[in-house]
């Protein structure tokens, strides 16, 4: 991908941060370019280049796609989502903590998939050229990454990030807009995985494998998803929710808007903190229509001061305990316990 350019003077070395050639300026860049001109005519009879500051850097990368919660707010006017970025930096402190990396061995970023169908993508990459072969490790452990990301941020109090768990000097550009509450239930679902093993694939393989794999869930023929009867994932959440000290909230809590219309009903909730828990089959909510339809409920209640927890319930069954545990530790910070 060609970078964006600037200008320099060679000879006096008079910097231009506008592209001269850019066919989509506005008035004011126009007329900031035109006084630059005028300027730097009055003391440098030199010539401006167009320059582009970029090096090669071949090294291992490792690319997580991620469904975008369309509740989840973008940052300022770009196109990635805070749970995004928060997930990205929480998977690398847990890779951190379980692989005993030195600080900056690895790095992230967050942008849009490249064919804008399944949400967005986390690209992790070695900082070392070549790789160490520390990311095919943190891609076969990613459960005990998640694991170790859920240690890591959720074993101190902070209310959204801190220096101990997401914030470090090199990322300091998102310091205001982590917010660890917004990946909680996604880094259970990510502990309850199968380790993976690694195959030889092309270049595309696994993001086609990716569409396939949610094209036939969401359509009912993977073997894998079944549909659960009332109360087959709800009971053991239930349970493990006794076993962590919280105390039983409401079930089938109907929530109204203002104008009295029925919004949602939670699997559990706490009214008087405005915490909802929901349990959901991939078998039905996959699709995307009823992901949307989620996503719309999830904003009315986030904008009414609600917190919100969803689990699959191929997650609850396999640890309802660590679903129940996060449900415990959110609710004891909203109820002010300790």
């Amino acid at each position: 991908e060609v970078g964006k350019r600037f200008w320099l003077c060679l000879d006096c070395g008079r910097h231009l941060p506008y592209d001269v050639n850019d066919s989509e300026q506005d008035e004011r860049t126009r007329q900031q370019i035109k006084q630059w001109n005028e300027y730097h005519a009055q003391h440098c009879k030199g010539e401006v280049a167009p320059l582009i500051l970029a090096y090669k850097f071949q090294t291992d990368v490792l690319v997580l796609n991620v469904q975008t919660r369309k509740d989840s707010q973008t940052i300022g006017r770009s196109t990635f989502s805070i749970m995004a970025v928060t997930l990205a930096e929480a998977l690398l402190a847990g890779a951190a903590s379980l692989l005993e990396l030195e600080a900056g061995e690895l790095a992230a970023f967050v942008r849009k998939n490249l064919k804008d169908s399944i949400g967005e993508q986390i690209v992790f990459y070695e900082t070392v050229p070549g790789g160490a072969g520390y990311l095919e490790e943190m891609a076969e452990r990613l459960p005990e990454v998640a694991q170790a990301a859920i240690g890591r941020l959720y074993g101190h109090d902070c209310r959204k990030a801190c220096y101990l768990c997401l914030k470090h000097y090199r990322n300091q550009r998102w310091h205001a807009f982590f917010d660890k509450d917004q990946i909680r239930d996604l880094l259970v679902d990510l502990s309850a995985l199968e380790r993976v093993s690694p195959i030889e694939a092309k270049y595309g393989a696994g993001m086609k494998a990716l569409q396939d794999m949610l094209q036939a869930r969401a359509s009912g023929s993977d073997p894998k998803v079944r549909r659960y009867p009332k109360g087959e994932i709800e009971e053991p959440l239930r349970a493990a929710l006794g076993r962590a000290g919280v105390p039983e909230g409401e079930r089938e809590y109907e929530i109204f808007d203002e104008q009295g219309r029925l919004i949602t009903v939670p699997d559990f909730c706490w009214p008087d903190i405005k915490l909802a828990v929901y349990c959901d089959g991939f078998s039905v909510h996959a699709h995307p229509d009823v992901l949307e339809l989620d996503a719309q409920k999830r904003n009315f209640l986030q904008t009414h001061g609600w917190a919100v927890l969803t689990y699959w319930g191929r997650t609850i069954l396999k640890n309802p305990d660590a679903c129940a545990q996060q449900v415990a530790e959110l609710y004891r910070q909203r109820s002010g316990q300790k």
